[in-house]
């Protein structure tokens, strides 16, 4: 199809339409902030430790454990790289030839997609913290960024017809949130049909929307590849600068653990408080009433569920550590060299458990974020609130028991949180 030609006049009345837009379906965060309680530059964070702090840690212990968060990270961010290749492959075969073949063939590559970034994302040390989170929140910048739906019909209508068009810097318009909103929204748009681009819109066929939509995913796509590579390359060379592992003494151990622990709190600030509170209707500074699921992580794919899922299995391979012996070891081992085998053991089963029962959930977050009901409160049944409660039973320990016995520090975002 032949693209629309229109004058520069019509392309400034979109631009100007996209900067004066009010009506979109979800309202966009802070771009220039993270949310409060998410974590920022651990560079930000009190990451040392006194010399007491140090007492009665295993020196080997502490090493093996920092070398499996640190390669756990590395084969994380290669196999989101990977998958990033191949999802934009899909993408490029779907603009070539829109078929319900290839549209299906899209929609999975971004859920394949989608679980190795939200695994990456439970897993966030090195380069992923650096420089406020910057890296992270070029592939993904939910909760601080709200994804807009209509901001981005706009961007498509002007890639569409400027062979110069360059994608926008705003975080609530590009990344994994745009991608998603494009491959998984059918042919409606989400502006007010009286806004210049969209009067005839529902007049098009799905080819042509279609058509049109590519333009502006193509070049999504194709920067979140680059972005993926970027940060594979970034990992790797942050795993280089360790060297030796064994020359790590005690002091830089306890400092290092106190660091990459502060980045699991987003299992607590973020998984638990807005991935699933939100979805609860425990967050009535954002959403006045029951089950807000516009606001819900991943509303047009409904995934929510799947990544809160990935979320909670990579910290547990994290804390657990891997099965082939004695070069690395989690925090369960760590635990395990203090005695506090018990802890261990219970913040495993716990883990396991959340997992288990969100995976045999039959209903997405979204459709559980419909569901009416009080506050999590005692006495509370819905599902939600069950699932809510699975994860606080592992960051109940994590803020507490945890930190004593490693002698670590909660970060500031997640002190003064009594959830």
């Amino acid at each position: 199809m032949k693209k629309t030609i229109i004058s520069m006049a019509c392309i400034a009345l979109i631009s100007n339409a996209c900067q004066s837009e009010d009506s979109d379906k979800t309202p966009v965060a802070n771009e220039e902030r993270p949310v409060p309680g998410e974590l920022t530059d651990t560079n930000s964070e009190d990451t040392s430790t006194s010399t007491d702090s140090t007492e009665g840690l295993a020196l080997n212990e502490g090493q093996a454990t920092i070398k499996h968060l640190v390669h756990s990270a590395v084969k994380a961010s290669s196999s989101f790289q990977l998958q990033s290749k191949a999802f934009h492959q899909n993408v490029i075969e779907f603009c070539q030839a829109p078929s319900q073949q290839s549209r299906e063939m899209m929609q999975a590559g971004f859920k394949a997609l989608n679980q190795r970034w939200q695994y990456l994302d439970a897993i966030k040390l090195g380069p992923l913290m650096e420089r406020q989170q910057e890296l992270r929140y070029q592939v993904y910048a939910w909760p601080s960024a709200v994804t807009s739906s209509c901001r981005i019909d706009l961007e498509v209508l002007k890639s569409e017809v400027s062979p110069d068009y360059q994608l926008s810097s705003k975080m609530s318009q590009k990344g994994l949130g745009a991608l998603e909103y494009l491959v998984f929204t059918g042919k409606e748009h989400s502006c007010r049909a009286s806004m210049t681009g969209f009067a005839t819109w529902n007049d098009r066929s799905q080819n042509s929307v279609d058509l049109a939509r590519c333009s502006y995913l193509k070049l999504l796509s194709s920067e979140n590849s680059s972005v993926a590579m970027n940060l594979e390359q970034r990992m790797t060379s942050y795993e280089k600068q360790f060297g030796d592992w064994s020359k790590l003494d005690i002091t830089s151990v306890q400092n290092l653990l106190q660091e990459f622990s502060n980045s699991y709190f987003f299992l607590d600030t973020v998984v638990k408080d807005r991935k699933i509170g939100l979805a609860a209707g425990l967050k009535p500074e954002l959403c006045p009433r029951k089950g807000c699921n516009t606001l819900v992580e991943q509303s047009h794919s409904e995934l929510s569920k799947d990544s809160i899922t990935a979320n909670l299995q990579a910290f547990n391979d994290i804390f657990s550590g891997p099965d082939n012996g004695e070069a690395q070891k989690g925090f369960y081992h760590l635990l395990e060299s203090k005695g506090a085998i018990a802890l261990a053991s219970r913040m495993v089963l716990n883990l396991e458990n959340a997992i288990s029962n969100l995976k045999s959930e039959g209903r997405s977050l979204f459709e559980l974020a419909e569901e009416s009901g009080s506050d999590c409160s005692a006495g509370d049944d819905r599902s939600i609130c069950q699932h809510y409660s699975d994860v606080k039973t592992v960051t109940d320990d994590l803020k507490g028991e945890f930190l004593e016995i490693l002698k670590l520090k909660a970060p500031k975002s997640a002190q003064g949180d009594s959830d």
